[in-house]
């Protein structure tokens, strides 16, 4: 079933009401497996409210959002929480970045789970095969690399 945002729900929904929360998604249309209204239209599906004291928050979810909703809905968690990229920008779908320090020098671990071949914005020396990266990392499908960096 459609939603206003964070792309559609699936497999269940749940008819509710926001009385102390901030709606971020609502349900916009959409049916039963047997093609009958869901009765939901309007009703919350994705709330936020704010902890005591500015601290926190908590979300609550109606439904089961599919893959592009819910990154679209983690992106917002992390932005909320503070929490950015490794690299001050997105990665590339399917790439995992991991950064160790040692207050000196930093050593980014990057991982391409995907099936195709990526570019990584990273400066520095690729220790796995030696080379200095020349600002972009090449990375093969499949493709583990370690790059060093001054802290």
């Amino acid at each position: 079933m459609g939603l206003s945002r964070f792309g559609s729900g699936t497999v269940w929904s749940e008819l509710g009401k926001a009385t102390a929360a901030e709606v971020l998604a609502t349900f916009d249309g959409g049916t039963a497996s047997g093609g009958a209204r869901t009765g939901v239209d309007g009703s919350p599906a994705v709330t936020r409210r704010a902890g005591s004291a500015g601290r926190g928050a908590a979300y609550y979810v109606a439904t089961t959002l599919g893959r592009e909703g819910l990154a679209e809905l983690v992106q917002l968690l992390c932005s909320d929480a503070g929490v950015a990229p490794v690299l001050g920008v997105q990665p590339p779908e399917d790439v995992e970045i991991v950064r160790r320090s040692n207050g000196t020098k930093d050593w980014t671990f990057v991982i391409n789970h995907s099936a195709r071949d990526v570019e990584v914005p990273l400066d520095g020396v690729e220790l796995l095969g030696g080379t200095p990266t020349g600002g972009t990392l090449n990375l093969t499908a499949g493709g583990v690399a370690v790059v060093a960096t001054p802290a």
